[in-house]
Formats: C-alpha cells, sequence, structure tokens
C-alpha cells in the first residue's frame, strides 16, 4: 500500500485480493465482464435487523482485456467519501500451488477524504471478495 500526495488530498494505492477454491477461472471471469450487472454477484446477507447508510456510485467501464482477464473502470459520481478512484480487477488462473483454482486481484487507486483509513478500505474489499459467491 502506498501513500503519494495529490492536489486533492492523499492518493492511496492497494491491493484485496482472493483465492477461489471451487471454480476456474473460465467460470469466474465471465463474472467481471459483465460489469453492469456484477452488482448482482454480490451474496445476500440476511440478518435479523440491517440498519445501515445507502451508498451508491456511478461507474465507468474503461477497458476490458479479455486475453489478460483484466478490466479498469473509474467511479465518477458517488456519496462514498472519495474525490476520485480508479480500479482494475485481474482473474488470475491458479498455478498449481494448492491455493486455489484462481485468484482475484482487485487493484485501486483513490483519493480518500479526511478520516478515512486506507486499511480499513482494503479490508472492505477483502471482505467483498471473499463475500461474492466466488467460492461456490
Amino acid at each position: 500500500m502506498d501513500q503519494t500526495g495529490s492536489q486533492l488530498g492523499y492518493r492511496w494505492e492497494g491491493k484485496a485480493s482472493t483465492s477461489v477454491t471451487k471454480a476456474s477461472v473460465e467460470q469466474i471471469w465471465p463474472r467481471f465482464v459483465d460489469f453492469f450487472n456484477l452488482h448482482n454477484s454480490q451474496a445476500a446477507q440476511v440478518t435479523p435487523v440491517r440498519i445501515a447508510p445507502i451508498n451508491w456510485s456511478k461507474e465507468r467501464l474503461i477497458s476490458v482485456d479479455p486475453l489478460g482477464r483484466r478490466l479498469s473502470y473509474e467511479m465518477v459520481n458517488s456519496n462514498i467519501r472519495f474525490t476520485s478512484y480508479a480500479s482494475m480487477v485481474k482473474v488470475i488462473s491458479g498455478n498449481g500451488d494448492g491455493e486455489g483454482r484462481c485468484r482475484i486481484e482487485w487493484l485501486f487507486a483513490v483519493d480518500l477524504a479526511e478520516g478515512c483509513v486506507l486499511e480499513d478500505l482494503v479490508r472492505k474489499f477483502e471482505v467483498g471478495l471473499q463475500g461474492d459467491g466466488f467460492n461456490w
């Protein structure tokens, strides 16, 4: 995780990743390519009472590299405490190391608003990757 100065505050770079043990690259990659419906992949969590603020964001798909299994996008508007956000997601084939059939890496660069903590953001992304139904 790196921190560099920017005109808007601090420019943070980070990475969240997870090993997928029960699905192959060929099963996972199509879920990311369907960028505009990716939110439908997120596993629902049932709790007796859920009280949480509603966060929203408008994102723009920048590029898709089907051979490299990468996609890039940016946040263009949101009520989240970022002043800018850009991300790249990579789906990587497993290499027989026993850690999974494939790996998902979520790299991002963000200008955080005052009071935000990078480690909290990375943890949130890691929890999201693990909870998005990728370990079928």
